[in-house]
């Protein structure tokens, strides 16, 4: 049976959400949810250098087939915008060093194909994954950052998209 194991990403300027699942024929399986942080103080240089080692070891480890990114959305606070269009640029440094394809979903996209609408909440994706993806009751996710699920949320996205659009499932 073919597989597609996709590295589902929620780029943050504070935390940056990962969720890894793979897709046997018609069935979804969470194998890791987490987050990678940045620290609040000290210099952003050394904070994004170790951001790309953290990433860049653990997509050694993990072997993702392809990327889906949560794509950036309107921000009114041009720092906040900057802050998280850095960290977002580590993330997609690391995947292109390590030869993974990446794939964006803008958020509202990812919200309509998870939940049926482009505008849910938080709360709404949570309970819309804990319906559809079984092996999700291992991980409780009150227990994760909300960025975790929202990464699980684009690699669900992503594998209905490669459905829908007839791409192969290696």
């Amino acid at each position: 049976m073919s597989s597609l194991r996709i590295l589902g990403i929620d780029p943050g300027s504070r935390r940056t959400g990962y969720a890894l699942a793979e897709f046997r024929g018609g069935e979804i399986v969470a194998l890791e949810l987490g987050s990678w942080s940045l620290p609040a103080r000290g210099r952003r240089s050394a904070a994004l250098a170790r951001l790309l080692g953290e990433v860049e070891a653990w997509l050694a480890d993990r072997h993702p087939d392809v990327a889906a990114v949560e794509g950036l959305f309107q921000h009114r606070n041009v720092r906040s915008a900057l802050a998280l269009a850095e960290a977002r640029g580590v993330v997609l440094a690391a995947l292109g060093r390590a030869g993974i394809d990446v794939v964006e979903y803008a958020p509202a996209a990812i919200k309509k194909c998870v939940c049926g609408n482009g505008t849910a909440p938080k709360d709404q994706v949570r309970r819309a994954l804990a319906r559809t993806v079984p092996g999700l009751s291992r991980f409780p996710l009150a227990d994760y950052p909300e960025d975790a699920t929202d990464a699980l949320a684009a690699a669900v996205c992503h594998r209905a998209h490669a459905s829908f659009e007839g791409a192969s499932v290696r």
